[in-house]
């Protein structure tokens, strides 16, 4: 009689974790790595994790999207804004998610049909859902984005995404003063000012396909193997270069 064992995932957490973000249900911050509670995650594989400034995303093989941590702005998309000291199952009705990334307060979800689901905090207009909008415990769909979107990043309070047709869009404030002192006297380009979706200039002629971003940069991946880079440029090795807010 033939036996196969079972392939367990486990999560392995450390750092700080003032609000549980660790996954460990308690808020003592670790030195080394250490098992999260895997309850939530029996029987499950990871595709993907992220983390924000104090909360954490698990996402799964099969499209579920598991929280814990700081949950203030409702950045867990939990419908509440407590704080989770172990992971929950993040309720995304009807949806199967394919990617996650998380800001400092808040996170995308993008699901398999091309829809961004996001929650947590909109003070910079960082979800691209408009400005009357402070913050959200439920998931909203960023309606302004027409195209199945197929790439998502989030910085510190900004967001990007790219369409099925390899448009690159950009939302969120938080570059904005760094943008407006760098680029000085001359106006601030519309994609680094808003809050809804806005085309990224620069990108038109490229088909990008992949995006990511630091807390004050931004980057696009197009598919002939071309990089732009966009945002904050003065932490170098060679000292302070001034900034570059648009594609380069």
């Amino acid at each position: 009689m033939e036996t196969r064992s079972r392939l367990t995932f486990c999560l392995y957490a450390w750092g700080a974790n003032s609000y549980g973000q660790l996954g460990q249900s308690h808020v003592e911050d670790q030195c080394v790595p250490w098992l999260s509670d895997g309850s939530a995650l029996r029987d499950r594989t990871a595709r993907a994790v992220g983390g924000g400034g104090g909360h954490s995303v698990v996402l799964t093989g099969c499209g579920e999207v598991f929280v814990c941590g700081q949950n203030h702005k409702g950045q867990l998309g939990l419908g509440h804004n407590t704080d989770v000291l172990t992971l929950h199952l993040c309720p995304v009705l009807n949806h199967k998610v394919a990617n996650v990334a998380c800001g400092w307060d808040f996170t995308l979800l993008l699901t398999d049909s091309g829809q961004l689901l996001v929650c947590g905090s909109n003070a910079f207009g960082q979800l691209g859902v408009g400005q009357t909008v402070t913050h959200t415990a439920e998931l909203l769909a960023v309606e302004a984005l027409k195209e199945p979107v197929v790439s998502v990043a989030a910085g510190l309070r900004h967001s990007l995404a790219v369409s099925a047709s390899g448009s690159v869009y950009q939302w969120g404030t938080g570059l904005f003063s760094h943008a407006k002192r760098a680029l000085s006297p001359h106006p601030v380009p519309s994609h680094l000012n808003s809050k809804v979706p806005c085309l990224v200039p620069g990108l038109s002629l490229r088909k990008s396909h992949l995006v990511t971003a630091g807390s004050a940069h931004c980057a696009s991946l197009t598919e002939e193997g071309e990089l732009f880079l966009w945002g904050s440029n003065k932490s170098r090795a060679a000292g302070y270069q001034p900034a570059a807010f648009l594609p380069h």
